[in-house]
């Protein structure tokens, strides 16, 4: 079990409910940024595992080219 924060949790609740709408003629984006070390690559993983759960395909693209998550 992960426990995560309040704030990310609400974060997921909103994606999921964006998700859940009519996305037919557009495509939701997101831009997760900042400091070193605040879990961006854990939110963006969670993102997209959600969203794997709504549609079928995602686009992810890493502007970190020291970033080996994906």
């Amino acid at each position: 079990c992960m426990n995560i924060s309040p704030d990310y949790e609400n974060a997921l609740m909103k994606w999921t409910k964006l998700l859940s709408g009519d996305t037919a003629n557009k495509s939701p984006v997101i831009l997760c940024c900042g400091a070193k070390n605040v879990g961006k690559s854990t939110f963006n993983r969670m993102l997209i595992n959600t969203a794997l759960k709504s549609v079928g395909v995602v686009a992810y693209l890493e502007c970190d080219v020291g970033q080996t998550e994906f």
